[in-house]
């Protein structure tokens, strides 16, 4: 992949995402307006968290939100690795792409309850379970990705890896069957295997740590200056926002990933500063 259509892709990205914020913020304040809200039923909780305190009871318009948060991100962080890495030939761009396309899928559940999917069994509510479900594996194969393969002498395989990454993602979420009759509080569907697929997120965050550690150790840099501390901050933050039904998470959730990312970016721009 060249620079010129790397930064292409980024750039649609950045227009799409923006689109999608624009037309579900509008959507969504039109809904509130009219109460539809107060309409939507209680969904299973994904933490077993029973509070009424305001910060910790099961809200759905803290759902709405960090949805929104999560697509307010994308442009911003996409529009930072455009300007930072535009002229850097750089796998991490490539592969954090990937990380932002799938957060970006995953925002397709705000459509749960913006077009009152919750009461239908319709071919769109099965769409929008495997675009979720696409999302939640391609984001941490992604990030993981980034760790393992992060020297420009690989750039070559970057496409490579990134491709696999979403056919893998793309095979996976259709031939695991989603249950549409139970949606959870953070407006993901239920789908099968699906304590395997949160070990597998796991998983994959402890390794991509551990890679990154690896990678910091070999260049002879210092924890606090590895990437390793503000991924972590990040993929916490982007954990949070994806299963937030509650305004804590909310809060959570933008504070650490807007933290991380923030230090994450900046900690791999100065890198190829440097070099």
């Amino acid at each position: 992949m060249t620079l010129k259509t790397r930064n292409r892709l980024l750039l649609v990205l950045i227009v799409i995402s923006i689109s999608f914020l624009i037309l579900f913020s509008i959507t969504s304040l039109v809904s509130f307006i009219k109460g539809n809200f107060s309409l939507i039923p209680k969904f299973t909780r994904v933490l077993p968290i029973n509070s009424e305190s305001f910060l910790l009871k099961n809200s759905s318009t803290a759902s709405i939100l960090s949805i929104l948060a999560l697509l307010l991100y994308i442009p911003i962080s996409s529009y930072f690795l455009y300007v930072s890495f535009e002229k850097t030939k750089s796998p991490e761009t490539i592969y954090l792409m990937g990380f932002f396309t799938g957060c970006l899928l995953q925002t397709t559940k705000i459509l749960i309850v913006l077009l009152n999917l919750y009461n239908t069994s319709s071919s769109l509510l099965f769409l929008v379970g495997r675009l979720d479900l696409m999302g939640k594996l391609l984001a941490p194969i992604c990030l993981l990705l980034t760790a393992v393969f992060p020297e420009q002498d690989q750039i070559q395989d970057a496409d490579k890896n990134y491709g696999l990454a979403i056919c893998a993602s793309i095979f996976i979420a259709h031939i695991v069957p989603i249950n549409t009759t139970k949606i959870f509080s953070n407006l993901s569907i239920s789908c099968g295997f699906n304590l395997y697929l949160y070990i597998f997120i796991l998983t994959c965050a402890l390794m991509t740590v551990i890679a990154f550690l690896i990678v910091s150790y070999q260049r002879n840099l210092h924890f606090w200056e590895s990437p390793s501390p503000y991924y972590f901050i990040m993929f916490l933050g982007y954990i949070s926002l994806t299963i937030s039904d509650c305004f804590l998470l909310l809060f959570i959730g933008i504070i650490l990933l807007v933290l991380g990312s923030y230090k994450l970016l900046s900690n791999i721009h100065k890198y190829y500063l440097w070099k």
